[in-house]
């Protein structure tokens, strides 16, 4: 079968890590059509790089922007591709040597295939020492397994069993999916924070037959500065209230089953619970409007969910003795 994936590679000060990430790619040419790189606005040479080494390279399209963030640069990288398949690939992981052959051979046998799902793992960069990353749950690798190896005849069916399974992950670097399952349905990452989470969300309820494979594939880096280690403000809990805007609208698809829309509402949920611990363990400071979209946005959930409300009281607390314990002890 010829080679139809297009990767979609954005890059933003990544300079240090682009060559291993891209070479991790270039491997497994002769599985791949093109490699769109996407420079975005990138101040630490990284552009430089790229076409100093990657410049002649009859397999990679390099395109540089202004900074306009990384759903800007897949979106533009996608317009731009002539595969069928896409996959997003950020610029300083590593993908495993085997990725690509693995969905070629999985094609072979479903060519009706428009989503394939796989599994990942973490690993911390050498220059980051554990102490330094503020989430210690990037560093774990339940969030990156499957749990499962098998097929179904829909996205949908499969967003159900993931979910279900403790095993949904809303991170595109995780699925390799046909190109017009975008074009047909209008999808493409808005400019907001946590875009993954609704373009995943979507990808996975307009996508006909999906297979989920538990091997691993993908190879993530944890390091100081990049985005998921950054800090927080209240741009953080109003980007999950757009997200879980957008839940509520995916809800309202007339082709979507009752179990899908529970499964949904178990999502909501589970972001709800993500913005208490988000002020919480960041100590995001709210000014009074922002302390009052909070409470407006919360007190639907809290008045409906008796466990919800307990744990908007008792997380902070909990929290806060957890932290003045590992003073002590330390």
């Amino acid at each position: 079968m010829n080679p139809n994936i297009s990767i979609v590679v954005p890059v933003y000060n990544t300079k240090q890590y682009l060559q291993q990430a891209i070479d991790s790619l270039l491997v497994q040419k002769e599985f791949i059509k093109e490699i769109i790189i996407v420079n975005d606005g990138s101040t630490d040479g990284s552009g430089e790089l790229l076409e100093k080494l990657y410049g002649r390279n009859q397999l990679i399209k390099l395109l540089h922007t202004e900074n306009n963030g990384q759903g800007y640069a897949r979106n533009l990288g996608t317009s731009n591709s002539t595969g069928d398949y896409i996959y997003y690939f950020d610029s300083d992981d590593i993908v495993e040597p085997n990725l690509f052959k693995k969905f070629n051979d999985i094609l072979i046998d479903n060519p009706a295939l428009d989503l394939f799902c796989f599994s990942g793992q973490s690993f911390l960069d050498q220059d980051t020492s554990p102490n330094e990353i503020l989430n210690k749950g990037y560093l774990s690798n339940s969030s990156y397994k499957r749990k499962i190896n098998i097929s179904f005849n829909s996205g949908e069916e499969a967003f159900n069993k993931l979910v279900v399974s403790n095993s949904f992950s809303p991170v595109p670097w995780l699925y390799i999916f046909r190109k017009t399952i975008l074009l047909k349905n209008h999808i493409e990452f808005r400019s907001i924070k946590y875009e993954d989470e609704e373009f995943t969300h979507k990808l996975f309820l307009f996508a006909g037959k999906t297979y989920i494979c538990n091997e691993i594939f993908v190879s993530r880096r944890v390091r100081v500065g990049s985005t998921m280690q950054r800090g927080g403000n209240f741009s953080d809990i109003s980007g999950y209230f757009n997200v879980v805007k957008s839940l509520k609208e995916l809800k309202k698809l007339n082709f979507i089953s009752h179990e899908t829309q529970k499964t949904i509402d178990k999502r909501i949920l589970t972001f709800v619970k993500l913005i208490i611990q988000l002020r919480t363990i960041k100590g995001i400071h709210l000014n009074k409007e922002q302390f009052y979209s909070y409470r407006n946005f919360l007190k639907p959930y809290l008045n409906k969910n008796s466990e919800l409300k307990i744990f908007y009281y008792k997380f902070p607390i909990e929290y806060r003795l957890r932290l003045i314990k590992k003073r002590l002890l330390t």
